[in-house]
């Protein structure tokens, strides 16, 4: 922690103060749990102490004290409960007895409480008789809970979430002598009406068989075999239940026992294969009673339990069973059930009941059972209102869990056994063995001992990467000795580019020469006598110097030799410290400068001496993916997470999610999902980017999916929060940030979180405040950063310009395009503002990919074949075009092309015919409108946004190269040298084209009221539709939507379902691809209303009339007169409210508008008496 000592104690008091102190009410919160909650004081509800105060008051329910909900008495659940079980009953105000006290001792305290619970809520069958009599007494009805039939993939008894509960109102569905309401779902639901459902229910009948989901879902680090799955025979399988379970107590009326049950199955399939499988949870117990061990013995196969269940049923022709939950998971899979208890999916004719319930009538298909069971029955922790989002959101977070669970197991295994050695190399995280483990003896003895344990090729065999192949090799033959490398690299050349295992073989032969090489150099030489790409002569000079060295003459007959090695077994010598941060500070230097080859060769060099490290892994990989080798990049990723997943924030996770776009084949892609809500585990801060990313890929529901997701847990952490800022629930985010705050877990993100918390929160004041105080003993980049974003936002130029200078003394990097240049903007100084264009990252990346001497540097105008890069989006492409006529002047229309987005191509073609350009699609991303193809000739991929295959042909073509925002001080220094007048032309051949979608004799407003990217962050400078609400009322108006996506489409459904045909889409515009036909459109509309978005700019540039509205201080400066006239388009008039004050903001919208009908209105009417005048 930053604060030690008595001086800035008061410091840690401001700042507590003003982040607020939300959990004051609570007694005490717990986060030692998978799932944290927070107790609240009952004396905070009820201002006195009553029956309450005894119990365990949990869920934010509680505090909304003035509408108290229903209350639930608690009674039989574990105290890691608490929370979940609180999450799933939203409905109620939950209060915990005690887990002991399940009877009298509970309810007592109730007897003469006048504020009696509404409901009880017993865990399972807890309960004891008198609180039973209590209930009746009192007329408070008893429900029971129990987890559902997805649960999680860990047991319960590891205290992990349940994904599913079950709340029956009846009794329980293992309870077949009573009804519940799993029974009576099943026995009157009307299925045929609703085929919806059941085609739910189909798509969750795949996801769990497909996906092979069970209840529980434990992680197993080494997979059972395929061909160990093999049968012969039929297989019969008897499913074991722990004997002392309520399933057994409820469910078994005729006491069936397995060894009965056994010889059952036996009789019944003569020549079968008969296994039981016990329990897992008493598997252990059951080996020690030797009598009922042996009467199973005689008859049947006892098989380990561990194997999961869904692997197991693979094999299996029939199922015995009690009333076990798995005979369910069997039926579901096309398996022939026989029950001989009362278990709730029987009765039903899809299974032969020995055991009949008279009771159950109806005859149900597998799809109405399974509708009935998993969609209509359970509570789903993603999702508690639509269980189908619910149980897709619990299956594929499970197979994430599943994921994130090996690796765990396989850090957390124990090396002192040869068993759990000898399970860990055959895992897929055998590497662990080689980079962490192996400097030990003992260990690197066994691991020579039983190399055949390890699958070398499964990594490597399947199209590696060129640069994966580098990397899998050189680190490895780095990590091993001569016995494990003489092994590995037999396994591996095969599927190794013959020019990258000769460079090995040839690097390994100077820095730890050794016999064996001899042998793989000889194979060399004799395999590929006829490969160009292999240098014989240096293969042969270094067999030369290897013979000359261990004394043995020039043989050529390798194979001879090849099964004699006696290697020397020494253990590689690793670089000294010094030198390996010598070597290390190259590689970020080379990286830096985009010398990828040199990196390359540092890199090979680092990891043949045994340096290997998690961030050189990373930093490959993102030299992969900058050079287009996606597959590389996601392999070497891949390889990172087995040995050092948790390791730069998850950075191999994410680099393997971003470069898996690019080689996507269908829409959905279950690896992928998996490893996107991996990252939400992990990473849930990245949701919108992960989004981003891939909405492209995917339906929209996926994100839906993504949100639900993040419910299944309740992580205290400031991702998580951050997760929340993202997704605008903002008040689950800042209920995080005020309980870190209250365990003192206090840190510049939590600072930072909070402050951008409260800003779009409408407490901005608050935030600036607490910063303020923050600074004074914080001094970094992210400080600074969130400092400065505060008081741009609020207008505070000047204060921004000192935290500038401030930054300075303590060598804080801010960067003049990010940082510096709205602070000048803000301060009326453009000339300063437009030159911090000329110290930008692109342009050193320009420089470092094409030279130094291509770069235009000097400013005169004298030039020739100069490719001017533009490389913003296309709203500052617009308004910066203002310029282009300008530059056309000065440097002569020959000399010089302008790069333009290729969605401009045309409007600026026809609006500057003197000018050539040349069109680029630029991209954030890798997507299908976006494919690799069209970027892979560029020398890096991080120059995607601004250029591509056809920019980078124009870049190749040209003399010289100059960003063209470089130019912009040059003809923009004070007001008076913006024009503010219409350049841009639309096509007049297209302005009719729209006319016949458009009502008459109305006023036609142009609206948009967002960006295209949206979070909470950006949301505070925009609107939406229903805080833009009062417009719709004003009468004689139509609104066009301006929109260029179709994410606000219920929005704009809402909107009409209240004031029909206000809003109206043009649906034959493809408003984010057809700038040309916006234009058109625009030229048919009265009047634009935008925030500041690429639809402003270009009415503005079209000289329409029009609004930009925004409550945010960057904007201020380009408010040039009283009336609000637009600096860049004085057609356009600026409506501003202060930072946050959105409800300001739209009345000050609704007068304007107001006021343009007025005026019409006025017009007309004087046309009118002119008319008359005449007449």
């Amino acid at each position: 922690m930053f604060y030690k000592g008595n001086r800035t104690r008061n410091l840690v008091k401001k700042i507590r103060l003003f982040i607020g102190r939300a959990n004051k009410n609570s007694k005490k919160s717990s986060v030692k749990y998978a799932y944290p909650f927070e107790l609240i004081d009952s004396y905070f509800v009820f201002c006195k102490r009553n029956a309450y105060s005894r119990l365990s008051l949990v869920g934010r329910n509680w505090k909304e004290k003035d509408k108290l909900k229903p209350i639930a008495l608690m009674i039989g659940f574990n105290y890691w409960k608490f929370g979940f079980i609180s999450a799933y009953l939203p409905e109620y105000c939950t209060a915990f007895s005690p887990i002991k006290k399940l009877g009298f001792n509970v309810i007592k305290y109730f007897l003469f409480e006048k504020k009696k619970p509404h409901v009880i809520i017993v865990w399972s069958f807890k309960e004891k008789l008198s609180v039973r009599l209590f209930s009746k007494f009192f007329k408070i009805p008893i429900y029971r809970m129990e987890d559902g039939f997805i649960r999680s993939a860990e047991m319960g008894a590891l205290h992990t979430t349940p994904y599913s509960i079950i709340l029956d109102k009846k009794g329980l569905y293992f309870n077949g002598a009573k009804t519940s309401n799993i029974e009576e779902i099943l026995n009157s639901y009307n299925f045929k009406e609703n085929n919806a459902l059941i085609e739910k229910a189909s798509d969750v009948l795949q996801l769990i068989t497909k996906s092979k989901i069970s209840k529980y879902n434990p992680a197993h680090l080494t997979k059972k075999k395929e061909n160990s799955l093999v049968q012969v025979n039929k297989q019969v399988v008897i499913l074991g239940q722990v004997e002392n379970d309520a399933a057994i107590r409820f469910g078994n009326p005729q006491k069936w026992v397995p060894s009965r049950l056994v010889l059952l199955a036996y009789l019944e399939n003569p020549g079968a294969t008969i296994l039981y499988r016990p329990h897992p949870q008493t598997y252990a117990i059951y080996k020690k009673k030797k009598s009922e061990l042996r009467a199973i013995k005689e008859v049947a196969e006892i098989i380990d339990p561990s194997e999961p269940l869904p692997e197991l049923l693979q094999t299996i022709d029939h199922v015995y069973t009690i009333s076990s939950l798995s005979g369910l998971e069997a039926l579901i899979r096309g398996i022939k059930v026989t029950t001989v208890g009362t278990p709730f999916y029987a009765g039903w004719g899809l299974t032969d009941d020995r055991c009949t319930i008279p009771r159950r009538k109806a005859k149900l298909s597998i799809l109405e059972l399974v509708a009935g069971v998993y969609l209509l029955y359970p509570r789903y922790l993603a999702d508690l209102q639509d269980s189908f989002l619910g149980i897709q959101a619990a299956c594929i977070k499970i197979k994430a869990d599943h994921k994130y669970d090996l690796f765990e197991k396989s850090k957390l295994l124990k090396l002192d056994k040869e068993e759990n050695l000898r399970e860990k190399l055959s895992s897929d995280y055998w590497p662990q063995l080689f980079f962490e483990n192996y400097t030990d003896s003992g260990i690197r003895d066994f691991i020579n001992n039983n190399l055949s344990c390890i699958d070398f090729t499964r990594d490597i065999s399947k199209a590696p990467g060129r640069l994966y192949q580098i990397v899998y090799t050189f680190s490895l033959a780095g990590a091993m000795d001569d016995i494990s490398c003489d092994f590995f690299l037999k396994k591996v050349r095969e599927y190794i580019d013959k020019d990258i295992f000769n460079d090995l073989l040839l690097k390994l032969a100077d820095e730890r020469p050794a016999k064996y090489i001899i042998q793989h150099l000889y194979w060399m030489i004799n395999e590929y006598a006829d490969v160009n790409n292999i240098d014989r002569t240096a293969v042969l000079e270094k067999l030369d110097y290897l013979n000359k060295i261990f004394d043995r003459g020039d043989k050529l007959d390798y194979r001879a030799q090849e099964n004699n090695i006696q290697s020397d077994d020494k253990f590689n010598k690793k670089i000294d410290k010094d030198s390996l941060n010598n070597y290390m500070q190259l590689l970020d230097v080379l990286f830096k400068n985009r010398a990828y080859e040199q990196f390359i060769e540092v890199a090979k060099k680092i990891f043949i001496s045994g340096n290997t490290s998690s961030i050189l892994f990373i930093k490959c990989a993102e030299l992969a993916s900058l050079k287009f080798d996606s597959r590389s990049a996601r392999q070497i990723a891949a390889f990172q997470q087995k040995i050092w997943f948790k390791l730069h924030n998850r950075a191999g996770l994410h680099i393997e999610i971003e470069n898996t776009s690019s080689n996507l084949i269908s829409k959905y892609d279950k690896k992928l999902i998996s490893k996107i809500v991996l990252q939400l585990k992990t990473n849930p801060d990245r949701i919108n980017k992960s989004w981003a990313i891939f909405k492209s890929y995917l339906d929209t529901s996926y994100y839906k999916l993504f949100q639900a997701i993040l419910n299944l847990d309740n992580d205290q952490t400031i991702q998580k929060a951050l997760a929340y800022l993202e997704i605008n629930d903002t008040k689950r985010a800042l209920e995080i940030v005020e309980n870190l705050v209250c365990h003192k877990e206090l840190s510049d993100k939590l600072y930072i979180t909070a402050s951008k918390l409260y800003s779009v929160t409408g407490e901005v004041n608050r935030a600036l405040q607490l910063m303020r105080q923050v600074i004074k003993k914080r001094k970094n980049h992210d400080i600074y950063t969130e400092m400065l974003r505060l008081l741009k936002a609020l207008g505070y130029f000047g204060e921004a310009l000192e935290r500038i200078e401030e930054s300075k003394q303590y060598k804080i990097d801010l960067t003049e395009e990010g940082h510096i240049m709205p602070i000048y903007f803000g301060l009326k100084r453009i000339e300063e503002g437009f030159k911090c264009f000329c110290d930008t990252k692109l342009k050193s990346l320009l420089i470092n990919y094409y030279g130094f001497q291509k770069y235009r540097r000097d400013d005169n105008y004298n030039v020739s074949n100069l490719l001017l890069i533009f490389s913003s989006g296309p709203a500052e492409e617009i308004r910066f075009s203002s310029i282009y006529d300008e530059v056309c002047n000065a440097f002569g229309a020959n000399n010089f092309k302008i790069t333009c987005d290729y969605r401009l191509y045309e409007l600026f073609k026809r609006s500057f015919p003197m000018i050539n350009f040349v069109p680029v699609k630029r991209s954030r991303f890798i997507t299908p409108q976006y494919p690799r193809k069209i970027y892979n000739l560029l020398p890096g991929s991080d120059l995607i946004n601004a250029l591509d295959n056809n920019g980078h042909q124009a870049v190749e073509d040209a003399n010289q190269i100059q960003l063209l925002t470089e130019l912009l001080w040059q003809f923009r220094k004070k007001f008076n040298d913006f024009p503010g007048k219409p350049y841009l032309k639309a096509n007049a051949s297209r302005i009719n084209e729209f006319k016949s979608h458009l009502p008459r004799n109305v006023v036609l407003i142009g609206l948009s009221w967002r960006s295209f990217l949206s979070n909470a962050m950006r949301n505070i400078h925009y609107l939406t539709l229903k805080q833009l609400e009062p417009i719709f009322k004003i009468p004689g108006v139509v609104y066009i939507n301006l929109q260029n996506s179709d994410e606000d489409k219920e929005d704009v459904q809402w909107v009409n379902s209240l004031y029909p045909n206000k809003l109206i889409t043009i649906d034959q515009l493809d408003q984010f691809n057809d700038f040309d036909g916006v234009a058109c459109l625009m030229k048919n509309l009265d009047f634009i209303v935008s925030a500041n978005t690429v639809v402003s700019d270009l009415a503005g540039a079209l000289g329409c009339f029009g609004l930009i509205f925004s409550c945010h201080g960057e904007l201020k400066w380009r408010s040039i007169n009283e009336e609000g006239c637009d600096v860049w388009f004085n057609s356009m008039q600026h409506v501003q409210a202060e930072y946050g004050c959105q409800d300001e903001l739209v009345q000050k919208i609704a007068k304007k508008i107001e006021a343009v009908m007025f005026n019409k209105t006025q017009a007309k009417i004087s046309s009118n008496q002119q008319a008359i005048a005449i007449n």
